[in-house]
């Protein structure tokens, strides 16, 4: 059952209850009680295409995938830019776009596909629409994280979904305390095991629709507090972590993660404690993947700073090849030096502090003190 559907309603429940009950506002109420009514059609939705993939596409159950490539990390530390820059080698991986991640059915995906063709000899059209649609949507984010429909992304819908994710606190800045967000491989083993089955079944539904002859390629930052899961379902996956500096990453992980209050909880400053819970979540994410990942075959898992990855995209990508026995081709090596070429000249314009959010540095090397030694940052 929960390979078709698993919702964790402890977390919706405590969204309605902390921005309709305990915190109620008519800003949080108005935006509170629409989205929990498009979650419950959602759920429905997905629900009714995910058993017709048990009808029409059973043989999805049956897919083999070896040696899955994973870009762990946390918020703000380069998984986006890494990600794309690896994607570029077309004819190695499968990855998700952010609307295979909205629409997790063999189905679904396959409707899409078909309609992507028809679209196509018409002129391309809908895709013209998306494109203004994306526009719409994800402008307050070009600057921040860019996104869109069509744009290579992280797997996390599939935890929201679930309604397991730290990004629920752009739905409720009250929700960061709760424990089960903070790490998952710490989560009663119930949950877990219903994570494993759902999260494995979404994988291989994708995997089946989009490219069973190729490497699956993932990223996502908020796996760091998942990583015992991911390898109890993907025993030989191979891990690449960029570490940035917690002190510079943190601040700029609130800052992402909280540009939603601004629309449902503008009574909340910067530096308040629930901004202050989010951030020590992202801290306590970094303490988790770097004891977990002592436990790891050193061979299926490469971490390198932040720095040298923005400094030396190439040379990074050229050792990631090196380190898991990939075949580094020619016509690769062509369109990453010509996308490293165009994005040189980018440069953030959003620099964010602790103090802005009434985070402590002694507090954060405290409790990362054997990061900060070993990957030298002050």
């Amino acid at each position: 059952m929960y390979e078709i559907v698993y919702v964790n309603f402890h977390l919706l429940g405590l969204v309605v209850y902390y921005n309709c009950i305990k915190h109620p506002s008519w800003r949080r109420i108005l935006f509170t009680i629409p989205s929990l009514f498009i979650l419950i059609g959602y759920v429905i939705f997905l629900t009714f295409f995910r058993i017709l993939d048990e009808v029409l596409f059973w043989n999805y159950r049956k897919v083999k995938i070896v040696k899955p490539l994973f870009i762990i990390s946390n918020p703000r530390s380069g998984t986006t830019y890494l990600h794309r820059l690896l994607t570029l080698d077309e004819d190695r991986y499968t990855y998700p776009l952010l609307y295979h991640t909205l629409l997790p059915s063999v189905v679904l995906l396959k409707l899409m596909q078909v309609f992507s063709r028809v679209d196509q000899k018409m002129g391309s059209p809908f895709k013209r629409l998306v494109g203004k649609l994306d526009e719409f949507i994800f402008s307050g984010w070009k600057d921040i994280h860019p996104m869109g429909l069509n744009m290579a992304e992280e797997d996390e819908g599939y935890f929201t979904f679930m309604m397991l994710t730290p990004a629920l606190v752009l739905l409720s800045p009250f929700i960061s305390k709760d424990r089960i967000l903070e790490i998952l491989d710490h989560a009663d083993s119930s949950v877990k095991e219903k994570v494993k089955a759902y999260y494995l079944s979404t994988i291989k539904r994708f995997y089946y629709a989009e490219g069973m002859n190729k490497t699956l390629l993932n990223k996502n930052v908020f796996s760091s507090g998942r990583l015992g899961i991911l390898l109890e379902i993907f025993p030989d996956a191979q891990i690449i972590y960029p570490v940035r500096n917690p002190f510079e990453a943190i601040p700029s992980g609130v800052s992402m993660f909280t540009v939603s209050w601004k629309v449902h909880s503008p009574e909340i400053p910067m530096n308040s404690e629930y901004a202050k819970q989010f951030g020590h979540l992202l801290m306590y994410n970094y303490a988790h993947f770097f004891e977990a990942q002592k436990k790891m075959d050193s061979k299926r898992l490469i971490s390198f700073n932040y720095e040298t990855l923005i400094d030396h995209p190439v040379e990074t990508v050229m050792k990631i090849y090196a380190q898991f026995k990939i075949e580094y081709t020619p016509a690769y090596a062509e369109s990453l030096a010509k996308s490293v070429s165009r994005a040189k000249s980018y440069k953030s314009r959003h620099q964010y502090t602790l103090e802005q959010f009434g985070l402590e540095r002694a507090f954060i090397y405290q409790n990362l003190e054997e990061l900060f030694i070993q990957y030298e940052f002050k």
